[in-house]
């Protein structure tokens, strides 16, 4: 297992430092994501008055190399998004290689997956409104600057909607990022967001089940599927006393 020894010892010596330091708000630079949704803001004002924007049947799917009048329609709605390239013909009907670089890269800003393929999910996104989308972004950056003017530096910042970790300096800026897996969208399986300090570091900790989560998601996993359990390296044991038997 690969370890990052210089990230392990930043937040030693930030579990080091004395709680006025931790504690105590540090004004910083705007962060790049606060930035983007300000672009954002402006281009979906724009959007929500000009009245412009292209809805789609749910039923459609579309794939790379299809050409049919809702092909056209994508080309619009991605080129007032601006996945588009705006010399690109919005006319043209065959869903080309142009056309599916921008669909993949729609679908990676709103955390999709990333196959070129307009099905369910991305026609979910796309039939979202300007106005609709407008608010979001509100919202987002409204809670961006409150987290840059009031978080305390430096400090791990997780960002749950995109499954990111980010490790930000004293200055405010990015200086590592992972992935991180969170929770899912249902209110029972959400990811609770929390700010606390770091006190101490666990290396490779040892974990089993939460009661919750057997109760919730393994449970009736299992009474679907008997073979998940073995397929994910799990073990399931009845415990009596003292005594654990692993039930096959």
């Amino acid at each position: 297992m690969k370890i990052y020894y210089w990230y392990i010892l930043f937040l030693l010596a930030l579990m080091n430092s004395s709680s006025t330091n931790i504690r105590k708000p540090v004004q910083q630079a705007p962060h790049p994501q606060c930035l983007r949704l300000e672009q954002a803001l402006q281009q979906y004002r724009a959007l929500a008055a000009n009245h412009e924007w292209i809805y789609f049947p749910g039923k459609i799917r579309l794939h790379p190399g299809d050409s049919n009048e809702y092909v056209s329609s994508l080309r619009r709605v991605l080129s007032l998004a601006g996945d588009l390239k705006a010399s690109d013909s919005l006319s043209h009907p065959l869903f080309d290689e142009a056309l599916t670089k921008a669909v993949k890269g729609f679908q990676q800003r709103h955390g999709l997956v990333a196959d070129g393929v307009v099905g369910q999910e991305t026609l979910q996104e796309l039939n979202i409104s300007p106005s609709q989308r407008l608010r979001q972004i509100e919202v987002n950056l409204m809670r961006w600057k409150a987290f840059n003017k009031e978080t305390a530096l430096p400090l791990v910042f997780v960002n749950i909607p995109d499954y990111t970790l980010q490790l930000l300096d004293k200055t405010g800026q990015t200086i590592w990022t992972t992935r991180v897996v969170v929770g899912k969208p249902a209110k029972a399986f959400q990811t609770k967001p929390i700010d606390s300090s770091i006190k101490h570091l666990v290396l490779n900790p040892s974990w089993n089940v939460p009661q919750s989560i057997f109760r919730k998601e393994i449970i009736p996993l299992l009474q679907k599927d008997r073979g998940c359990l073995t397929r994910n390296h799990m073990v399931l044991y009845r415990q009596q006393g003292n005594k654990k038997t692993s039930i096959p």
